[in-house]
């Protein structure tokens, strides 16, 4: 996963009449944005808003899943462990 090290600022945009905000075209290219991709929207604070790439999620999220597949092995073999130690006792 990439690591978020580095906040760069972008320029100034604006709302629109219709609500919509124009994301710079420096952002766009670097971004690889292209016209009717799907940019998921995150509030933040209530003074800050995030746009994100929706594979973008969609991998993190698959990785998150893997991590808790493992985190759940781990748990079930302490568990496990626990009962194996309550039998001998």
């Amino acid at each position: 996963m990439e690591e978020l090290d580095v906040i760069k600022f972008h320029g100034v945009t604006h709302v629109g009449e219709r609500g919509q905000v124009v994301i710079p075209v420096g952002v766009r290219d670097l971004m690889k944005l292209g016209k009717g991709e799907k940019l998921l929207v995150f509030e933040v604070g209530r003074e800050t808003i995030v746009f994100t790439k929706l594979p973008h999620i969609q991998k993190m999220m698959s990785q998150i899943g893997v991590q808790f597949k493992s985190l759940k092995n781990i748990l079930n073999v302490q568990k496990s462990n626990q009962r194996k130690k309550r039998i001998k006792s």
